[in-house]
């Protein structure tokens, strides 16, 4: 680290630290690091602003070619004839478009419309109309182009909140670092009202950290030494130090961003239906305006193409599809292909996967069975003493209850593990065995009948049996059960009531898969099944015309995930169903289910609304050309009517689904919040392979 620098202002609090340690200020201005690689986003920063100032010409141009107009009808008609020259100039692009989708396209389609009208116009004389639809057309087109652009910013903003410098821990003093110069290793000192700049553990000190930039919830989760955090989570109170894990590109935010405005980038199915409703009546128009022409003269004709059913949709569609992708983000619903999300309102069946989504990974203690003289809590102090330096989920689960009931340590004195089986502990001065009853078997220690009998009914029951022998002597067995997640029953009963029907598919036992399905009112289950025959079923439900979503979190998932037809998976999932799954709820949780089931049938309903709010106008207009003789000025306004009307319903999702809940790194605009987010998402987006191609 730089050695010349400034000491921190006398009186400045000390975050974290140990009274009376140095703190330092490296001198320098810290440059803005972004979350993401800074060349891509410079890059498309740079295009969506060339795009823009090329419609801000245009758009000028025929803002200009209005006014000229506009004036030249009050009595200045040689104005007009000054202003021929912009307007074919402005029609040429439309013309050109149009010849490369006849002649090199061979096809027709919106461009020649928008080619015909332009012509057509100039040859009329009708400068207003045509200068006056050119406006309102290249607005709207800008208005899309920055809504884009403001998606893709909000997208990441959600998770940009980061300091411009942090203080790191180094050599018993704080030192001020620009944030780009940050490794992995180094320890930063954060405190309250301040966003974590890194991914890292706290090793010091306590927090209470607003995480609901990253998991769409309000309660704040506090965290100690050990407990990992993320960046551009706000520190509601507390300060600790922090060693990274992460910095920049690497941090669970920065990936959730990359993958977010690779889905915001990738044109969605909603948009490509709507360009194809409007592409589609392209040839019918065409046609009617020819059939128009010869028997109503050009006027109306005209007057036909310009009440095109459809033409809005070319920008409603792609900004209600913006919107909608802007609001799963916030909800803490992560979604790497929109195509799938938008699928997720045609589902009818949800699997689940059992053990880690339906149920959690950790386990818990549920009986203790005791044998002899020795009581519940002594075999408890006994068995937590031996596990006390193991981290897999039994030793976890006995140690939880072990510290719940308070009880008291035992003095240790050597202990050796078997792997697999169990382990040998020197506890009080008595020889202690913790294991299996292989391992019991293994030590050729007798297990007494109680224990036996109770074996069979846990085994049924899906449970684990931990048993504990003292010198010779077996003296009881500690019952395991996995722990059913609090949500999944009210996710499970929202299912039922959308009249989805659903599976457990698990490679566990028969007897506990199929309790677990009763007591959540699940309908149907597979049991003792392998990654492969997991699959199996998958294609079986979907061959039998079923619209399948699996949720699952393990390795033994992957396949099956990519079989369905929407694939979800949680955060804190292993890599391969991370990678595999389409959708990943960011919370860790089952709770978003119901909430982006809502989400999508919410866009489907939205699209529908805005197909019939362009297209009504539209016919309105051509009937009223035929049935009363209305004119290019007529269509026009109801042409414009429905693309105002469009735009208004795109917006109405961010109204109806609340507006965003911006982060604050102000910690007294903090509310109450957040759950806990894993650290090892691995979010890479399903690559477009060419079946999917061709069926789009």
């Amino acid at each position: 680290r730089p050695k010349k620098s400034q000491k921190r202002p006398s009186g400045a609090d000390d975050p974290a630290g140990d009274e009376g340690i140095q703190t330092i200020r490296v001198d320098g201005q810290a440059r803005y690091s972004d979350l993401l690689d800074g060349g891509a986003k410079l890059k498309k920063a740079s295009e969506f602003e060339m795009l823009e100032r090329e419609l801000d010409r245009h758009l000028k141009l025929t803002s200009g070619l209005l006014a000229t107009s506009v004036v030249a009808g009050l009595g200045f008609p040689l104005l007009q004839v000054a202003a021929l020259p912009g307007f074919v100039y402005a029609a040429t692009p439309f013309v050109s478009e149009a010849y490369k989708q006849v002649v090199k396209e061979r096809r027709v389609g919106l461009a020649v419309i928008d080619a015909i009208f332009m012509v057509g116009m100039i040859g009329m004389g009708r400068f207003i109309t045509l200068s006056a639809f050119g406006t309102l057309y290249l607005g709207s087109r800008k208005a899309l182009l920055r809504s884009r652009s403001r998606t893709r910013d909000r997208l990441t903003d959600i998770f940009a909140q980061r300091p411009d410098s942090v203080w790191v821990f180094c050599d018993g003093a704080e030192i001020s670092v620009p944030f780009q110069d940050l490794e992995v290793g180094d320890v930063v000192v954060v405190t309250a009202g301040e966003t974590v700049p890194v991914d890292g553990v706290i090793v010091h000190g306590n927090l209470t950290i607003d995480e609901r930039a990253l998991t769409g919830e309000s309660q704040p989760a506090d965290k100690g030494a050990g407990d990992e955090v993320f960046a551009s989570t706000v520190i509601v109170s507390g300060a600790a130090r922090v060693s990274v894990s992460r910095t920049g590109a690497d941090t669970v935010t920065a990936q959730i961003s990359a993958v977010l405005q690779q889905t915001a980038d990738r044109k969605s199915t909603a948009e490509q239906r709507g360009e194809r409703i409007a592409e589609a009546s392209a040839v019918p128009m065409v046609g009617l305006g020819a059939a128009t022409l010869a028997f109503l003269g050009p006027s109306k004709a005209f007057a036909v193409m310009v009440g095109t059913p459809g033409y809005s949709l070319r920008i409603t569609s792609p900004t209600s599809v913006l919107n909608f992708l802007e609001l799963t983000a916030e909800q803490g619903i992560l979604i790497k292909d929109g195509r799938a999300f938008e699928h997720l309102a045609d589902v009818d069946t949800v699997i689940f996967d059992k053990t880690g989504t339906l149920t959690e990974d950790r386990l818990q203690v549920h009986t203790i069975h005791t044998c002899g003289a020795l009581g519940a809590d002594e075999l408890l102090r006994y068995v937590a003493t031996a596990e006390r330096k193991q981290s897999h989920p039994i030793a976890l689960a006995i140690l939880d209850a072990f510290q719940r009931r308070r009880l008291e340590p035992l003095r240790i004195d050597d202990s050796t593990y078997e792997v697999g089986y169990g382990l040998r502990a020197t506890i009080a001065n008595r020889l202690v065995r913790v294991g299996s009853q292989r391992f019991m078997e293994m030590e050729q220690r007798t297990i007494p009948e109680n224990l036996r009998a109770a074996q069979k009914p846990a085994e049924r029951a899906g449970h684990t049996l931990v048993y504990c022998a003292i010198d010779d002597e077996v003296v009881g067995a500690i019952e395991l059960e996995a722990v059913m997640r609090p949500e999944a029953m009210e996710v499970i009963a929202g299912l039922r009531a959308r009249d989805i029907t659903t599976y457990i598919l698990s490679g566990d036992r028969e007897v506990p898969t199929r309790n677990l399905a009763v007591e959540l009112g699940i309908d149907h289950y597979f049991a003792e099944k392998l990654p492969e025959d997991k699959s199996d079923v998958v294609a079986q439900l979907r061959a039998e015309g079923r619209t399948v979503c699996f949720i699952g979190d393990g390795i033994n998932d992957a396949i099956a995930l990519q079989r369905a037809d929407i694939s979800v998976s949680l955060s804190g999932a292993t890599g391969c169903a991370q990678d595999a799954a389409q959708i990943i709820l960011l919370d860790s949780s089952l709770r978003r289910v119901p909430k982006m089931l809502d989400l999508a049938d919410a866009q489907r309903q939205n699209f529908r609304t805005g197909v019939v709010i362009s297209m009504l106008p539209a016919g309105v207009g051509i009937l009223s050309v035929y049935l009363l003789g209305a004119g290019v000025a007529t269509t026009s306004a109801l042409s414009i009517l429905g693309l105002l009307g469009g735009g208004v319903n795109a917006m109405l999702p961010r109204v109806r689904h609340g507006e965003r809940p911006a982060p604050s790194p102000s910690a007294s605009a903090i509310q109450p919040g957040a759950q806990d987010v894993s650290s090892n998402l691995r979010l890479m987006p399903p690559p477009e392979t060419d079946e999917e191609s061709a069926r789009e």
